[in-house]
């Protein structure tokens, strides 16, 4: 993982989160992957007890450590994070990596407003929350500043949005926060393309279903000790195959796209 940090995609953008349920006591995993062609590379993983700000920034700041200043292609830190909306664990990133821009994933964002919206005390009616969901994607997707402020008056005008103060309110509150999730306020940074976390998610599932075999490991040292050798055999052999060609990332869509085709019916 100390390898990747002079790759010169270490320094963009990289991918945080944390899954428990690791281990027999508990252990909070967290993981950094960053972005390249093959798709996600780990950067560092850091294991721990308890999901709380303060066990986040001593676990952080001990990374930091490990890392070095050279660390994230000689910068120190990445240009950018991208998390789900952990307000523990953004605050201390944010107070470990002071420099780099943190960045909310479009789809957690999504998939909380849509929650909201079928929480039964927020007295939705089921007519109106597909409507609801689909004025607050307008304003996400907004190519541009412009657009954006007019989407979101749009949706302050709509008449269905005026029947729920409460889902105004709610938007008004994630709209102080528009430069974390709106599209239009990250054009200018490098993130590759990728306005969600779906890298390290996909990389938990494959720790959770290929590394550990769906089993909780003993204990944190039985964990360290899968993290570093079944965790990491997994991606050198991913890497080789890659390097060799004998497996390419289109291969792998392609694939993938054949296998979801099969019940497909054309009708001309």
């Amino acid at each position: 993982m100390r390898r990747f940090h002079a790759m010169d995609f270490s320094k963009d953008i990289i991918f945080v989160d944390s899954s428990g349920s690791c281990d027999q006591t508990n252990t909070v995993v967290t993981f950094f992957f960053g972005s390249s062609k093959i798709g996600g590379i780990p950067m560092g993983v850091v294991l721990y007890t308890g999901q709380s700000q303060d066990n986040y920034t001593s676990a952080f700041e001990l990374l930091k450590k490990l890392i070095g200043p050279n660390g994230f292609n000689g910068r120190g830190e990445p240009n950018v994070i991208m998390t789900d909306d952990s307000i523990a664990e953004r605050k201390a990133l944010q107070a470990c990596f002071p420099k780099s821009t943190l960045l909310l994933c479009t789809f957690h964002i999504l998939q909380a407003v849509w929650r909201w919206l079928w929480n039964s005390s927020h007295q939705i009616h089921n007519n109106d929350r597909k409507h609801l969901i689909n004025i607050f994607r307008k304003v996400m997707y907004a190519t541009n500043e412009k657009e954006c402020m007019k989407e979101m008056n749009n949706l302050k005008m709509d008449s269905c949005s005026k029947k729920y103060i409460n889902y105004l309110n709610y938007v008004e509150k994630l709209w102080k926060r528009k430069t974390e999730w709106c599209l239009c306020f990250r054009s200018k940074l490098a993130i590759r393309g990728n306005n969600k976390n779906n890298i390290v998610e996909a990389s938990i599932r494959v720790f959770k279903d290929i590394v550990l075999e769906r089993c909780k490991a003993f204990n944190m040292c039985a964990l360290a000790d899968f993290i570093s050798t079944v965790f990491e055999r997994y991606h050198k052999v991913r890497l080789i195959n890659f390097a060799n060609k004998r497996t390419t990332k289109n291969q792998l869509c392609y694939s993938k796209f054949v296998h979801a085709a099969k019940t497909l019916v054309i009708i001309s």
